[in-house]
């Protein structure tokens, strides 16, 4: 009889060598969403694994959280940034908190991992930063666990607004108001997103810009206040 004990999982927090798993599962993530059709173009992710490899050694204002199995590798994860904002008298630091890339291995859901890696990045967010309000947007997939740890829509819904082009959509040669847009050209989708306050949300461009893909892509944008706020 083989009396071997199988090695549990591990949470942890990620470092810069896992760049090519969280890649992987981005990739897990955007095709559950209907975003990897087959005309997409592969070189995002050489992108997206080197920017993951780039935001890690971030230490400060970025982390993301894993699931490990010893036999097959990063399973599961949930990954943090923070994003600083003009102060208001509800946040005097601005500092507000997105969570992005929840994404688990398709044989390894629904027993509890990505809860355990967002469990872990919202202490991050609680203990280590300055966040005091903690954004995601949230596929119907996700929805309730997120409502189950405290996430609700915020006061004001956020906006998106597509340029037209490299220059902006204001420019010379600039499509009129309520004009058809032209197309654009493989592989490119050119996205600004701002919220109800007018302010640019920086990191979440940042993050869908990695693989040049749009952001409104079905979810719900849902909002975590600290409780000590």
């Amino acid at each position: 009889m083989d009396n071997t004990q199988a090695q549990p999982f591990v949470l942890r927090r990620a470092v810069a060598a896992d760049a090519a798993a969280l890649t992987g599962l981005r990739a897990l993530m955007l095709s559950d969403m209907g975003m990897l059709g087959a005309g997409a173009d592969p070189g995002w992710r050489d992108k997206a694994q080197a920017w993951f490899a780039r935001r890690l050694d971030d230490k400060d204002d970025f982390a993301v959280f894993v699931i490990e199995d010893p036999g097959r590798g990063v399973i599961s994860c949930a990954a943090g940034v923070c994003d600083r904002h003009a102060p208001g008298p509800g946040n005097p630091g601005g500092v507000q908190g997105l969570v992005f890339n929840m994404s688990t291995d398709p044989r390894y859901r629904r027993r509890g991992y990505a809860r355990a890696c967002l469990d872990a990045l919202l202490a991050w967010f609680r203990d280590e930063t300055e966040a005091k309000v903690i954004n995601l947007n949230a596929t119907s997939d996700g929805t309730a666990l997120y409502r189950e740890l405290g996430f609700t829509e915020p006061r004001y819904p956020a906006l998106q607004l597509r340029l037209a082009g490299a220059g902006g959509g204001h420019g010379p040669g600039a499509a009129a108001p309520g004009s058809p847009r032209p197309p654009q050209s493989p592989g490119r989708q050119d996205h600004v997103v701002f919220l109800a306050e007018t302010e640019l949300l920086g990191p979440e461009a940042d993050v869908a810009a990695a693989e040049g893909l749009p952001l409104d892509t079905g979810t719900t944008r849902l909002s975590w206040q600290m409780s000590s706020c």
